[in-house]
Order: structure tokens, then C-alpha cells, then sequence
């Protein structure tokens, strides 16, 4: 059980005619006790959900966000860097992502659209001025038969457009992360 100081904070709403805690508030305490990756996917799954928005947390913060309440700092700090149009949509996009920051490739655009035939696919990450795409390929969305026929037309896609394709997966990214972006970047300099 978490006890607050402040009571309006915490945003009770009921559910299923239970109190609990707004998204705003709880997310606020994640940031305060997950690692900041921890954070990270939480608030990521929340916009997903559409429980908050960037511009909702950072007016929740402006409200309610005093200096040294716990996790308003890693808060600040997550929303500042994340995409504002496109949410994560998994834990490994979000892993992704930070080891691409870690390595300072930050030069990279969310949710790349190529439109083939009619049908707009998207890539998760991409460097345009340097035509590579660095695609998650997780078991998540990319293991039954009828997403391999799509996952393979999608594939095919950026080399119709002059980009090259590279694949991150977890254990490329969670065990491997500098084989990963050694893989990456010899294929931004070709």
C-alpha cells in the first residue's frame, strides 16, 4: 500500500467500484520505484492503452510534480526522449531504443511509413540520410504462419527503396547489445 501527503494527487478514480490510483499518479511512482527502463516500458504501455498522453503527464507534473517528489525527475527526463507521435510498442522496442541512445545513434526516425502497392507498412527504426532500417523482430508479433507471409512482404519493402534491412532481437539487444550496434553501424557506413 503507498500512503500519499497529497490526496487530490493521486487521482482516484473507481474501477469495478474499487479505488484506485490515476495513471498519472501510479506511473509517477513507477518512475520513483523500476529502473528507468522499467519506467520506460510502463508509460509506454499506458499510451498504448491510452490511459495518458505525453502533453498529460507533463501538465500532471506541472501540477503536481513538486521538486524532490519521488520519480518527478525520471519522469522529466522520459519525456523529454520519447517519441511523441509513436509509442513503443513492446518491451524490446523500448530496450532498443535506450541501447541506441547509450551508443549515441539517436539520429533515428519512429515508425518509418513506405507505401508498396497500395499498403503503407512501417518500420521501427530507421536512418533515413543513411537509408538503413533497424527492425525489432520479435516472437511477440512476428511467430505465426500468416505474419511470416505478411512479415516477408514487409521485408521486402525498404530495398525497393534503396534502404538496408537490419534485425534486432532479444537476445541481440538484452545479451549482445554492442554486436548489435557494431552490426548497425557497418551497415550505416556502407
Amino acid at each position: 500500500m503507498r500512503h500519499a501527503s497529497n490526496v487530490a494527487a493521486m487521482r482516484v478514480q473507481r474501477l469495478g467500484g474499487i479505488p484506485v490510483t490515476g495513471p498519472a499518479y501510479t506511473l509517477l511512482w513507477f518512475a520513483h520505484s523500476f529502473d528507468a527502463a522499467g519506467a520506460e516500458v510502463a508509460f509506454e504501455d499506458a499510451r498504448r492503452r491510452r490511459l495518458v498522453t505525453i502533453p498529460s503527464m507533463q501538465r500532471y507534473l506541472d501540477i503536481f510534480g513538486r521538486r524532490g517528489r519521488p520519480g518527478v525527475a525520471t519522469m522529466r527526463a522520459l519525456l523529454d526522449v520519447l517519441d511523441p507521435d509513436h509509442p513503443a510498442r513492446s518491451r524490446l522496442e523500448v530496450l532498443t531504443r535506450r541501447v541506441l541512445v547509450a551508443h549515441g545513434l539517436t539520429d533515428f526516425v519512429r515508425e518509418l511509413p513506405l507505401t508498396w502497392n497500395g499498403r503503407t507498412y512501417r518500420y521501427d527504426f530507421a536512418f533515413p540520410a543513411r537509408r538503413t532500417i533497424l527492425e525489432i523482430n520479435g516472437r511477440r508479433w512476428h511467430d505465426d504462419a500468416s505474419d511470416y507471409e505478411r512479415g516477408q512482404e514487409k521485408w521486402s519493402v525498404p530495398g525497393r527503396f534503396g534502404y538496408r534491412l537490419v534485425f534486432a532481437t532479444w537476445d541481440k539487444v538484452t545479451r549482445a547489445p554492442g554486436a548489435l550496434i557494431q552490426e548497425l553501424a557497418a551497415t550505416l557506413a556502407a
